[in-house]
């Protein structure tokens, strides 16, 4: 019981926690500052801050998104 308890704890709470992605090189594993995401259909988009992290709450559950940086 103590076990459904913490599932139902755990489950609720990551409802309320926002979403974010973290962009890092696949070999250097490097942090990549503004990485512009874009959502193709609506325009909006955010950018990665100085960790390489962008918060993704501004985009619907269905957006499709496209991740774009200079340097790649």
């Amino acid at each position: 019981m103590k076990y459904l308890i913490g599932n139902v704890l755990l489950f609720t709470t990551s409802l309320v926690i926002a979403q974010k992605v973290i962009v890092q090189d696949a070999i250097t594993q490097e942090m990549l500052v503004q990485v512009v995401i874009v959502d193709k259909t609506s325009g909006q988009y955010v950018a990665t801050n100085s960790s390489g992290v962008a918060n993704l709450d501004a985009f619907s559950d269905k957006a499709m998104l496209s991740f774009t940086h200079v340097g790649y």
